[in-house]
């Protein structure tokens, strides 16, 4: 088929599709009815004003739009439309269209929570009318399979610029309450043909105590003194000029407890919101900080930031880079964001990024543990096991260099080898039998841990010390 046979066969099939949609005279169109007794005119003669939304804003439009009803003692009728393909139609398309009839409406279930949903509008017209207001018109459609913006308001009234008015104030009460305001969530993105689509899981708080985190003294006071005791003079820093704005960057080898120490924090600061980033996650970085600033007091974790904020000089632009410094520079200085950042490989980090205060104010290494943190480390993760070990030195010895991760390990591994005894308790024979399996297996099992790797590499960061 040539450029000309393509261009005839473009044109019959667009004149076969708009004889297929248009209406008869005299095939009367029950949603075009409903609308026009309600406007009391023609609503094929009105203009249209709409917005888009992310999926994930779905519970908080629902939010809005009962609290823009419930404002100035509004009414409202609803309905919905029956027909396939809907949803995939615009509010003109819609009453355009002569194979729809009027249907009920259409709600899905949204998390808002670990355990919670709320029933939000999928699709439906309301008809809305109030002793301050002109009749007007609001369509909910929601396309979860749909191409470009999945979540849709649009708005017709009779009273010219009222349907601008209508947007703004929704838009208004989304930003005054929102379902994530409080609660501990996690981002993730998936990349498709046409968009980005973000999606939400929701985190229970941690409960992570104190004596569970094995630091080094100091170090977690350290960290402590940036967070937790920043909140309580946070109102008087801020009275003195001083920005509450801050990010924390906490580096070191693989499980030496920077993800531990990450959910201690977030377990304590339970009057923020906190928005978590990992792996793939990362890539939702724009979304991330846009809730962290709009719910404020907030927490942004970013863990292993490295995978998306190397150094340039590697030889390759991330464009995640680039959108990363933007969002940190956007959060004001009197914005009440702590960030919260992780890596195990700090010598990868850009320098525009880890060096430069207002992005990353304090970097703390978190390190192998010594011969008292092993200690501590033995005491903490034996205390669920009945144990008869008479030489602690010894194992501590053995495992003197390998992070937290593995001397966890090596409890479960020996307590697994005493379940096969007569009596379940840990003797000094199954601490050794455990090591030597773990340290001997192949360089797998001591990798997954981060023995072995070379983390002998300073960082080039220099940041004050409290």
């Amino acid at each position: 088929m040539d450029d000309r046979e393509l261009t005839t066969f473009m044109r019959a099939f667009s004149a076969l599709v708009d004889h297929v949609m248009e209406r008869p005279p005299g095939d009367a169109n029950p949603v075009v009815d409903q609308l026009a007794e309600h406007l009391r005119t023609d609503p094929m003669a009105l203009p249209i004003v709409s917005a888009a939304f992310a999926p994930f804003e779905h519970p908080d439009l629902q939010l809005a739009i009962d609290a823009y009803i419930r404002d100035r003692e509004r009414s409202v009728t609803s309905f919905g439309m029956s027909g396939g393909g809907r949803r995939h139609m615009d509010l003109s398309e819609l009453l355009g269209a002569r194979h729809f009839d009027v249907g009920p409406v259409v709600r899905i279930d949204m998390p808002i929570d670990v355990d919670e949903t709320m029933a939000c509008i999928e699709f439906a017209f309301l008809l809305v009318s109030g002793p301050d207001d002109p009749p007007h018109v609001i369509l909910v459609r929601s396309d979860v399979e749909g191409i470009g913006p999945t979540l849709m308001v649009e708005v017709m009234s009779a009273e010219s610029g009222h349907a601008s008015t209508v947007v703004e104030e929704v838009r208004r009460h989304m930003r005054a309450a929102s379902v994530y305001r409080g609660k501990v969530f996690s981002l993730s993105r998936a990349d498709d043909e046409y968009e980005r689509r973000i999606g939400v899981a929701f985190m229970h708080r941690p409960s992570v105590v104190r004596d569970d985190i094995v630091l080094p003294g100091g170090v977690l006071e350290r960290i402590e003194r940036r967070t937790l005791g920043f909140d309580v003079v946070a109102d008087t820093l801020a009275m003195r000029g001083m920005a509450r704005k801050r990010g924390i960057l906490l580096y070191g080898p693989p499980g030496t407890g920077k993800t531990l120490t990450v959910r201690y924090l977030i377990g304590r600061l339970t009057e923020r919101t906190t928005v978590v980033l990992t792996g793939m996650g990362l890539g939702a970085i724009g979304t991330a900080a846009s809730l962290a600033r709009r719910l404020q007091p907030s927490l942004l974790v970013l863990e292993d930031v490295d995978l998306i904020a190397q150094e340039r000089d590697f030889g390759y632009e991330n464009p995640l880079l680039f959108e990363l410094l933007n969002e940190l520079d956007g959060i004001g200085e009197d914005s009440d964001v702590l960030t919260l950042l992780t890596t195990n490989r700090a010598d990868l980090l850009e320098p525009a990024l880890a060096a430069r205060p207002g992005r990353v104010d304090l970097a703390v290494e978190l390190p192998l543990p010594g011969t008292d943190e092993q200690r501590r480390l033995l005491e903490l993760y034996s205390r669920t096991v009945d144990t008869e070990v008479h030489d602690w030195d010894t194992v501590i010895e053995r495992v003197l260099g390998t992070p937290a991760s593995f001397v966890r390990e090596l409890i479960r591994t020996a307590a697994l080898h005493a379940t096969f005894t007569d009596r379940v308790v840990v003797t000094d024979a199954h601490l050794d039998r455990a090591i030597t399996e773990l340290l001997d297996s192949g360089p797998v099992t001591p990798r997954l841990h981060g023995i072995g790797m070379d983390h002998d590499i300073e960082p080039d960061l220099d940041f004050d010390d409290d």
